[in-house]
Parts: C-alpha cells; structure tokens; sequence
C-alpha cells in the first residue's frame, strides 16, 4: 500500500475520531450541583405541621466549562421524605453559553399538603424528631448533535424536634432471670 494513501486513511479516521473524543470530553464535563438552605427547609417543615402551605425553594446549577454552548431541556426534580415520594417540579429548558454557569432557583409548590404532613409527622416521632429528605432529578444536555442524561440528587437529615429517649418497656426480674411483680422481703436486721 502506498504511503500516501495510507497517510490520508488515517488522517480520515483520526480527525472524526478525534471530533468525537473531544465532544465526548467536552459532554462529561458538564456539572449540576443542588442547593438548599437548611433553615428554609427546616421552616417548611414546621409550616406545613402548623397546618399552612408553603413552598420549597431549591437553588440548581449547571456548569458548562465546555467550549461549545449547552442546551438543557427537559429538567425534573423529585422530592422524596423518608424514601417517599412527596413532590416533583419540572424546568422545560435553559441556555448555557460556554464557560459559564447558571442558576435556576425552583420555587415548588406544595400541592398534597395531607400527605406530606403525614410523612412528616410519621418520621419525626419514629426516628426522635430527624426526617430524611432527598431532592434527587435529572436533565438532558444536548451539545451539536449528541445528548446525554444529567443525573443529580442530594440527601440530608433535618432535625425538627430535640433527640429524646422514650421508655417503652420496664420490667423487674428475680435471680433467675424471670419476670416477676411482686416479692416478699426479709425486714429481720
């Protein structure tokens, strides 16, 4: 085979080969962090225990280091209290030129109030006052022509009431290690 052609074989496999690595590097380094303040969410659990309907405000940030703008469309974010699935809120689509960052706060609504302040109140008086909340979604990047599913989640335990011990069972025994209810004492000195 002739040098020459072999040269231009490889520089015809090499460049797209080389295009699509770098795209792909470029795709893989696309960022999402989740936020929430602790005292916000804290406050939305003691309102919605009193009885009132408020919303949950969730900060999220894409990053797009990338050269090439990013498209994100189609951003979903669950809320799960204690492993159940409480609320979900969507985003249709964000612009993300490159090399910068952009932050979307998400007001979500509260819209089953009856439910989630059952949850709510089942976790606080089964695990001495600590819920456990996962904001957990994803989203879809579209860079030129390729496309990919952006996982994110964030999990963390609220405390709402101060941790205390509860007495559930007492009991005497004798000796041999059996319960008893009653016994007799020896008063002679």
């Amino acid at each position: 085979m002739d040098k020459k052609i072999l040269a231009a074989v490889i520089i015809i496999v090499a460049i797209p080969l080389a295009f699509f690595g770098l795209l792909y590097y470029q795709m893989s380094s696309i960022q999402v962090d989740v936020s929430i303040s602790e005292t916000q969410v804290i406050s939305w659990f003691a309102n919605i225990l009193l009885g009132q309907i408020p919303e949950l405000e969730i900060e999220i940030k894409f990053s797009n280091p990338t050269f090439l703008p990013v498209d994100i469309t189609n951003i979903v974010t669950n809320i799960y209290i204690e492993d159940n699935f409480a609320l979900e809120y969507s985003v249709s689509h964000l612009y993300i030129p490159s090399g910068q960052s952009i932050t979307r706060e998400v007001s979500i609504p509260l819209s089953n109030v009856i439910e989630i302040y059952s949850m709510i109140d089942q976790a606080t008086s089964e695990y001495s006052g600590e819920v456990e909340m996962t904001v957990s979604g994803s989203a879809n990047a579209h860079l030129l022509f390729l496309s990919t599913r952006i996982p994110f989640s964030i999990k963390k335990y609220y405390f709402l009431e101060e941790g205390h011990l509860r007495l559930e069972e007492a009991y005497w025994t004798d000796s041999k290690g059996e319960q008893i209810s009653t016994t007799h004492t020896d008063t002679k000195v």
